[in-house]
């Protein structure tokens, strides 16, 4: 199965486009999987040892681990509306 975004994570309406249609611009924000895994960040870096020799490898093992939760959390729910 493929992978989503989860869709907008603060969908607008739209704005007024052509021929009096509503419509949504592609750039609006941030999706909800980056929005999941801008929550999670936090815990992930509070958990993190703190006396890490390698830092920037730390910071890349986080986010990958924050967007591997947000993932799951968009699957999950995926799977209970099915």
């Amino acid at each position: 199965m493929a992978k989503t975004n989860g869709g907008r994570a603060f969908p607008r309406a739209g704005v007024p486009g052509n021929q009096g249609m509503w419509e949504s611009s592609p750039e609006d924000g941030m999706t909800l999987r980056q929005w999941y895994a801008g929550k999670v960040i936090p815990t992930i870096i509070a958990r993190t040892d703190t006396q890490v020799h390698d830092i920037d490898g730390a910071i890349q093992r986080a986010a990958k681990l924050a967007f591997r939760i947000a993932d799951a959390m968009i699957e999950e729910d995926r799977a209970t509306k099915a």
